[in-house]
């Protein structure tokens, strides 16, 4: 009678933490979904400012080869200005 009381007992605190062991582990799992929404929303962000940075590194190009093309034009009619004046 003794050891059915002390099995009923320890049936009973096995439960008990079988049922905090599942609350855990709700909320272990609702943590991970938070932590991987926002890993999903930094990866978002991170995409997109890394668009943004090729874009405007893209017109930085376009703008400093339109540039060096304007200058070498210009050195070309400075040349030609001086081999003019030479003559």
């Amino acid at each position: 009678m003794r050891k059915q009381l002390q099995a009923e007992h320890g049936r009973a605190e096995l439960e008990k933490k079988k049922i905090l062991l599942e609350k855990r582990k709700k909320k272990q799992e609702k943590k991970i979904v938070e932590q991987n929404s926002k890993i999903d929303s930094i990866k978002g962000l991170i995409d997109k400012k890394r668009e943004e940075d090729e874009k405007k590194r893209q017109e930085e190009v376009k703008f400093l080869q339109q540039q060096s093309e304007h200058l070498k034009r210009f050195l070309k009619q400075i040349e030609q200005q001086i081999k003019d004046a030479q003559k």
